[in-house]
């Protein structure tokens, strides 16, 4: 996503205007003179208590045009902060012997919005994603900004806004629009399966990125297995309502599987088998073009089937958990460097059918309902010369309390450390970190990349015969191709560091690929 953002006004931030105080002595270049209280008029986003304490270094008896400069510089300062740039400030081109300077504040408004491009969406709209661009306002553009990055998260529509001088101490506000077709589809297929449910996973998304026409989301996810479609139904659901005025968004997401993981449409993770249902609160905390950064607030339902021990047993009966969620975000997005990072706290809430002491009894020795984690992730990538990229990325989870399979940290597979099937180890604690390289564009063949991953769990509170953690490694060579809205990912990995089930030295291929249209 690429937003634009651009402003030609000539007076926003170090504009002036000349504006006359009563009769008196004109103001000489290299003069000194007196100043006992500098008078702001024409401010109403800025409180004038602020401003008089801001101007209060400026006082004085010896005084210059430079003074006079920097105090209009402090005022421009303190409009920044609030997100009101467009600001002007005009200077006395003379003034009284009382040693009272008056300056007289130009909040500059925008007189007209047009708007360009848009063939589906009416103008009205267009405006109701941008509630805080309005005529004859100076505009909030801390607040425009965050409306116009949430716009922009739609896949369907893109808008830039341009601001243009009229000349006249105001501004125009130029919207362009590119509209896609809402409604897309996506066919996908990747070998994340197993031997008794079949290695293949076939998927099929629809999208409608403007559901009601207000730029909701809503998306539905099918995977089965080509191979026994009996054994292999996931399903998958989510709903995104932008809150415009407030740069926000209210998330509901559901999903259910029958089999014990996977990843379903790229967004929900399967650590077992049962369903899920929640909601999250997306609150931004700064946007812009290139930086993002988010605090989420959540809390979802999910039950286990077929609740699995250590050793791979099936435990039968059900469990339940009700975490309720803290994740904050940021990422910083440049054209040659990009780095993302996330922390986020987990505590269940205990209640409910199969979410009580009993029932995680029932399912792991000394496990309890009343459980909390921490759960951290990151992601570096940098363009190196000749068109390499280099990227690093990492996860980790930690808890003082043994927990049920379903809320483990899983360890193997193809986004994770390659080599191993999907979640072929898991642990209370765990880590992992990967690295990759990965070579400039080959014309139409795409990209090739080494890579290495590593990571590990710890179990507490192990019983007798069961071990009190592992640690998995691999290396490898990839190839990635992303072309016209194709894409496929092809990884072959061999084991560094194995585990009872795989192995020093085995080898593995995993494949995804996925067609949107």
């Amino acid at each position: 996503m690429r937003t634009r953002l651009c402003t030609t006004l000539a007076l926003l931030a170090a504009g002036s205007v000349a504006c006359h105080a009563a009769p008196g002595e004109a103001v000489e270049e290299g003069a000194r003179f007196p100043i006992q209280e500098i008078q702001v008029g024409g401010n109403t986003l800025v409180a004038s208590d602020t401003l008089r304490l801001r101007l209060a270094t400026f006082l004085g008896e010896a005084k210059s045009v430079q003074d006079l400069l920097a105090a209009r510089q402090a005022i421009v300062a303190a409009y920044q902060e609030v997100g009101r740039p467009f600001v002007a400030v005009g200077l006395p081109e003379e003034f009284g012997t009382d040693g009272v300077v008056r300056l007289q504040v130009v909040e500059i408004p925008v007189r007209e919005i047009r708007i360009e491009g848009n063939e589906r969406l009416s103008a009205a709209r267009i405006r109701a994603r941008l509630p805080s661009l309005v005529e004859e306002e100076s505009p909030a553009m801390d607040e425009i900004s965050r409306q116009l990055a949430l716009a922009n998260d739609n896949p369907a529509l893109k808008l830039s806004i341009e601001f243009l001088s009229r000349g006249d101490m105001a501004a125009d506000a130029r919207i362009s629009v590119e509209e896609s077709a809402p409604v897309s589809f996506a066919i996908t297929t990747d070998n994340t399966g197993t031997a008794e449910t079949g290695h293949w996973r076939v998927g099929l998304s629809v999208t409608d990125a403007d559901l009601t026409g207000f730029g909701d989301v809503a998306s539905l996810t099918y995977i089965t297995s080509p191979e026994d479609a009996d054994k292999v139904h996931q399903y998958a659901a989510s709903y995104l309502w932008p809150l415009a005025r407030l740069g926000d968004a209210l998330i509901f997401s559901g999903s259910y599987s029958d089999v014990d993981a996977g990843r379903i449409s790229d967004a929900f993770d399967v650590a077992g088998q049962g369903s899920s249902l929640g909601v999250r609160y997306q609150h931004t905390i700064t946007r812009t073009v290139a930086r993002r950064e988010t605090l989420e607030v959540g809390v979802e339902r999910r039950r286990y089937r077929n609740i699995v021990d250590f050793s791979g047993s099936d435990l039968g009966g059900e469990v339940a958990s009700r975490p309720l969620t803290v994740t904050y975000a940021y990422s910083d997005q440049r054209p040659t460097f990009q780095w993302g990072a996330s922390v986020g706290y987990a505590h269940n809430l205990p209640g409910g059918s199969g979410n009580d002491d009993q029932a995680y009894g029932e399912g792991r020795s000394g496990a309890t309902a009343r459980w909390s984690l921490w759960r951290v992730n990151g992601r570096i990538a940098t363009r190196l010369p000749w068109g390499v990229v280099a990227q690093v990325s990492g996860e980790g989870q930690y808890t003082s309390d043994p927990l049920i399979s379903g809320e483990q940290f899983g360890l193997g597979g193809a986004r994770s450390v390659r080599g191993f099937d999907e979640r072929e180890v898991a642990g209370d604690r765990g880590w992992r970190i990967g690295g990759e390289l990965s070579s400039p564009q080959f014309g139409d063949w795409g990209r090739f990349a080494v890579f290495a991953d590593r990571g590990g769990e710890t179990r507490l509170s192990p019983l007798a015969g069961e071990s009190s953690g592992e640690n998995v490694a691999s290396w490898g060579l990839g190839w990635r191709y992303n072309r016209s809205g194709f894409a496929a990912l092809l990884d072959w990995a061999q084991v560094l560091d194995g585990t009872a089930e795989t192995g020093r030295g085995h080898q593995k291929i995993h494949v995804q690929a996925s067609l949107q249209f």
